[in-house]
């Protein structure tokens, strides 16, 4: 009798180590399992690597070393992030911009054209590429690549568009253009101050004074006046016959900037108007 009861707890026994077995077999796939769907639980050797990201901070990384002017590894860091991502918009973006820089022309506009090929958000690209044709001087296609970024309906980049189209005209003499656009930016965002200067600085290359001497009082009273700015408001008050505006203008540019172009031409400016 006690030899039968010792069987049958050997017996219950073995059958409840059985089931933890299978409950902890069945356990650890459900972990494995789990893991599968939620990827980030994974051991990071098992992980698959996330290029995009990797493309989008090496991205990062180029335009850093790019505005340090450390140009062989920007051009590296935005090699790697094609070599990532091949069809990453920021990344052809991001080397265009740096064969721009350091002017090979042919390459920079073939990854803008490839930017804008894959980019879900077409404007800024286009806004991109049309300031590269405007140094090329290629004015209209510019002025078309702008007209098209600002057409976008999601676009929210309509006011600097078109201050960066009015700038183009600018620079290529097309005032009444310029002028146009830059009304048109301050439409879309009246607190574009660099704009009144330069409808300012339009106004007195037509000849029109009192409008350009009003729109520079305007951008003095809401900001702190770099070289060209005071050089510009000194020629202008030396013009309209206020000698003593122009001498305080003349006084700040040579307290602020005395080692500057803009404090010479200045110097020039008043050694021409005392031999009149």
């Amino acid at each position: 009798m006690l030899v039968k009861k010792s069987l049958q707890l050997l017996s219950l026994g073995a059958l409840i180590f059985c089931v933890a077995c299978g409950t902890a077999k069945k356990n650890r796939y459900q972990d494995n399992q789990s893991a599968i769907d939620k990827p980030d639980s994974l051991p990071f050797y098992m992980k698959k690597p996330d290029y995009k990201k990797a493309a989008e901070l090496n991205v990062q990384l180029g335009y850093g070393y790019l505005k340090q002017k450390n140009y062989s590894r920007s051009k590296m860091k935005f090699i790697y992030a094609l070599d990532l991502s091949p069809k990453s918009p920021e990344a052809h973006a991001g080397i265009a911009k740096y064969y721009h820089v350091v002017g090979e022309h042919d390459d920079a506009e073939t990854h803008y054209l490839e930017a804008i090929k894959y980019s879900k958000r077409k404007a800024e690209d286009k806004h991109n590429y049309a300031i590269f044709l405007c140094d090329r001087h290629k004015v209209e296609q510019a002025k078309t690549q702008f007209i098209e970024a600002i057409d976008e309906k999601t676009y929210d980049g309509v006011a600097v568009s078109y201050q960066s189209l009015a700038s183009c005209m600018q620079s290529h003499d097309r005032l009444e253009e310029a002028e146009k656009y830059y009304h048109a930016a301050l439409r879309h965002d009246p607190y574009l101050s660099d704009t009144v200067l330069e409808l300012s600085k339009i106004t007195y290359a037509k000849k029109q004074l009192e409008t350009s001497w009003n729109y520079f009082i305007h951008y003095k009273s809401n900001n702190n006046l770099d070289a060209k700015a005071l050089l510009h408001g000194a020629t202008l008050a030396s013009e309209l016959g206020d000698v003593d505006t122009s001498a305080s203008l003349g006084l700040m540019l040579k307290s602020r900037y005395r080692e500057s172009f803009e404090y010479k031409k200045y110097l020039n400016l008043i050694d021409k108007s005392t031999k009149v």
